[in-house]
């Protein structure tokens, strides 16, 4: 589906402040829709309705950025100036070598790109428009500006529509709010700088009919759209991984001391009397021995085995850097419902003018009862018991429905009444078997306004009802307190008390009533004179593994912050059952509050609080940004497409597998299957024991690289020779580094990651400095010594066994960094199994190369007595030795 090149620009009007013939004006349209031969034109001057996709970067700049790397310049510079003194061989080898290393991290790069598909766009496939005053369903890609859409309960909003006609009918905008109840919409006339959610007259593409019907003209499609907007501004927003700032400044580092050893090299050599040729090929040597061309493979590899761990556990990482960025967070800055709570309105208590009922189950299951007795049977029902009046009218007031589909629940409605219809459920009631009794005439949606709905009856059966009474009812369920204000003959003083005491319990209060009604249909200035029956509680209760995960957050160093578009007192409640703030803690801020601060005030309750309710996007966004602005690594949870741009800034963007929308997901690093918060908590476990592998395979190629031009440059001062050639030295690497390092990356944590404080994420850190010190100088004696002594008999033995020697030190060594604190035999020797299968290929490729003529006279090895290959197998394992002192006498201090 290709569009014009040169599409008209979409026109932002203030149509909310436009009437309805001014609106057709501006849209050259008409209430009986768009002529057929219209559409083709209109479709190529604005564009299909659609959302314009990301272009994903062609595969042949994916393999190129392979090379983008310091120590990938570095390698390739040494090639050419190999080639250039005539060592072709050397150039060649280190060409392929550093060809290989891109192509595995191509495919790992490549096989996550395929892993995460595409989520699908915002726009719904079909909807249904008006054309040539006929009812016609079209592809929602085909909607064009002008068109007049029809809309009704369960629909998708395909694009922005201004109103004319409607009925009863109300929104879902959660997904551009934050707002979880419907909103009532309406045809008047609305201020030109109205904000977005004051703006009734007008529906959004990516919302929801929550109820009623209505037609409207379309006045924005595609990027055009409020959602469109979101989606372009998300995709503007750039932030550099913590990762990808790690490795780079491991690259310099290691590319700065490889440097360095290089030119000290050169400097000896000319010193010595050496041409300058033959101190060229020992610069060489040194720069090739210090560069660990196999790490960026194995750190692909780390992040992509740590990956995949993490799916098994829920959590879909999208971008491998961030399956290690999200163990380094130190803030989690997450969402309310259905991350810290089950996002199931569940009814717990009915409180009424003559009892208290407690009701029991959890979640969407109609499993449970009500601790007072209460018959079941519908024909046993009478008006004088007010707790079974208020159950007739919470399951006949809502237009909401819970099913079980294939095992999965689905809730159909609005989530709030399909508590109260699971409430009815409950206790055998539904619309259907009160039929007997009333007959629905008229029904009124949930008003933001008035924030009540109701429902006009009928007595069907009027035995069971005062003759005098009228013949119909208006049943109303809505906000307490507006509720409260409408009725008469009730103590309102009182039932304000209770309502507040109720509040402070974390639950949303509704309150019931009905009156006796003359008529078959009601209006808002119906909702005067009500008859108070009573409240319902709905609590969307805290998942039970959530308060565990939050303190172990917290154990762990890192912070955790509640932003919810929630009112404050419900937010504080949750905060205290999630162990986010101690039971005596009264800090909360709203969004009102937050508005009347200055800079300095929004910056310090930004620092020291940790429950911020009714946030609008922009609060969230900027609450992010000064966390960052102070140093924080910050994970942030959001499922809307009001949280792309949050999500987008944050460091570890987390969004909703489940309730979450595409341009949430799009938006973010990792998705969450469950839309649980634990999932995180095991996320951030899983990204420490990344970032401990990670630390273990740079600190290993950094041993390797020191061990190497140390024992270059001290033969060199020493011997005045030059121990290694570059192919050999390019041999090592592949046989230690890229081989045996690769068993790294499958190291499983100790269980003990969220019990330190991730107080310095940096790869090289103090504390690991002194056993990778320890370390080198031991292999480095060794390798040298051994190189010494055999040189007064063949220096192709000498640089054999020094090779060996070296070689064997570092699959010694590997087992010293497999832990830095815990001994080997503590972890066991073979508890790693992709270590030793490493070693044991890395051994069979040594034993080829240097016991196969052809080949070891390529290498320049000379095969060794099995007596001489033993003894220098035992010797390097004094590396082994020295780590575990090391970690003896580290651990007595």
């Amino acid at each position: 589906m290709s569009t014009n090149p040169t599409l008209i620009t979409q026109k932002k009007l203030p149509y909310q402040s436009y009437s309805v013939d001014k609106t057709l004006l501006e849209t050259n349209s008409n209430l009986e829709g768009l002529r057929i031969d219209e559409i083709t034109n209109r479709l190529d001057g604005y564009g299909y309705n659609q959302l314009t996709k990301k272009q994903s970067t062609p595969a042949i700049l994916v393999f190129l950025e392979q090379f983008n790397n310091p120590l990938v310049y570095i390698l390739l510079a040494v090639s050419l100036v190999s080639l250039g003194l005539g060592k072709i061989i050397d150039a060649t080898v280190i060409f392929i070598v550093t060809l290989v290393n891109a192509i595995v991290s191509f495919v790992q790069e490549i096989k996550a790109a395929e892993s995460v598909k595409s989520l699908g766009s915002m726009i719904v496939p079909t909807a249904r428009v008006l054309r040539d005053n006929n009812v016609v369903q079209i592809a929602s890609a085909d909607v064009v500006i002008g068109d007049i859409l029809i809309l009704e309960e369960g629909d998708a909003v395909c694009a922005d529509a201004r109103l004319f006609k409607l009925k009863n009918f109300s929104t879902n905008e959660a997904s551009l709010t934050g707002e979880s109840y419907a909103i009532a919409k309406n045809l008047e006339i609305i201020s030109e700088n109205s904000d977005l959610g004051d703006r009734k007259n007008i529906v959004w593409s990516g919302t929801f009919v929550a109820s009623g019907s209505a037609f409207g003209i379309v006045i924005n499609t595609g990027d055009h759209t409020v959602v469109g907007g979101i989606a372009t501004s998300v995709q503007n927003i750039t932030t550099e991984s913590e990762f990808t700032k790690k490795v780079g400044q491991l690259a310099k580092q290691i590319s700065l001391i490889a440097l360095g050893f290089s030119v000290v090299n050169f400097i000896v050599g000319m010193l010595l009397g050496k041409s300058i040729q033959d101190n060229l090929i020992f610069a060489i040597s040194s720069l090739v021995s210090g560069i660990p061309e196999g790490l960026p493979a194995i750190l692909t590899l780390v992040l992509a085995i740590g990956a995949n761990n993490m799916s098994k556990e829920n959590a879909i990482i999208r971008k491998l850097y961030s399956a290690q960025t999200i163990g380094a967070v130190n803030v989690i800055a997450t969402d309310k419902t259905g991350t810290l709570t089950q996002n199931t309105m569940t009814v717990n208590q009915i409180v009424t003018t003559d009892q208290n009922t407690k009701v029991s189950g959890e979640g969407w299951s109609f499993e449970g009862s009500l601790t007072e007795s209460v018959k079941t049977k519908t024909a046993e029902y009478t008006t004088t018991n007010t707790t079974q009046k208020l159950l007739e009218i919470a399951t006949i007031c809502n237009k909401a429905k819970v099913e079980t589909v294939d095992g999965t629940v689905e809730i159909i409605g609005d989530p709030t009444e399909a508590g109260l219809y699971v409430l009815g459920q409950k206790v055998g009631l539904s619309k259907e078997n009160l039929i007997h009794k009333y007959n629905i005439t008229d029904d009124f949606a949930f008003n933001s306004n008035l924030k009540m709905r109701a429902t006009v009856v009928q007595k069907t059966d009027q035995e069971n009802f005062d003759k005098n009474s009228s013949q119909y009812e208006m049943f109303v369920v809505g906000a307490a307190e507006q509720v409260l204000d409408r009725c008469c003959e009730v103590d309102k003083s009182v039932w304000s008390a209770k309502i507040e005491n109720l509040s402070q319990g974390g639950v949303r209060v509704l309150a019931v009533a009905y009156k006796d009604f003359d008529k078959n249909e009601v209006y808002e200035e119906d909702f005067e004179n009500l008859t108070w029956v009573g409240c319902v509680c709905l609590l969307d209760p805290i998942r039970p593994e959530v308060p565990l995960a939050v303190t172990k957050c917290l154990n762990s160093g890192s912070r955790v912050i509640m932003m919810t578009g929630d009112h404050k007192s419900t937010a504080l409640s949750i905060a205290k059952q999630a162990n986010i703030v101690d039971n005596n803690c009264q800090i909360a801020y709203s969004e009102s509050e937050l508005s009347k601060m200055d800079e300095q005030q929004l910056e310090q309750a930004v620092l020291e609080c940790n429950v911020f309710a009714r946030c609008t996007p922009e609060r969230k966004l900027q609450i992010l940004q000064i966390l960052q602005q102070k140093g924080k690594i910050v994970a942030m949870t959001g499922d809307g497409v009001n949280d792309g741009p949050a999500l987008k800034q944050a460091n570890v963007g987390i969004s909703m597998g489940i309730a979450g929308t595409d341009v949430a997901r799009e938006s973010s690093e990792i998705i969450l299957a469950d839309d649980n918060f634990a999932t995180i908590v095991k996320a951030v476990e899983g990204g420490r024991v990344i970032f401990d592998n990670i630390q273990k395979a740079c600190l290993i190629s950094l041993n390797r690289t020191l061990v190497g031009m140390l024992t270059i440059l001290g033969a060199m001062i020493l011997i005045k020779d030059l121990p290694f050639t570059s192919v050999q030295l390019l041999w090592l690497n592949l046989v230690t580094e890229t081989i045996i390092g690769i068993g790294i990356a499958f190291e499983k944590g100790t269980g003990t990651e969220l019990e330190r404080k991730q107080a310095d994420t940096s790869i090289l850190t103090a504390k690991n400095m002194p056993l990778l010190i320890v370390n080198t100088i031991v292999m480095t004696v060794l390798s040298l010594g051994v190189y010494a002594y055999f040189y007064q008999f063949d220096t192709t033995l000498a640089t054999t066994s020094s090779f060996l020697v070296l070689y064997f030190s570092q699959f010694w060594n590997l087992f010293n960094f497999r832990s830095t604190t815990h001994s080997v035999f503590s972890i066991g020797f073979f508890s790693n199994k992709a270590v030793n299968i490493g070693i044991a290929v890395s051994v069979f490729l040594q034993l080829l190369v240097m016991y196969t003529p052809t080949i070891n006279s390529f290498f320049k090895f000379e095969p060794l007595p099995i007596v001489t290959f033993v003894t220098l197998l035992a010797l390097s394992s004094t590396v082994l030795l020295a780590g575990e002192i090391y970690k003896y006498i580290s651990k007595k201090n």
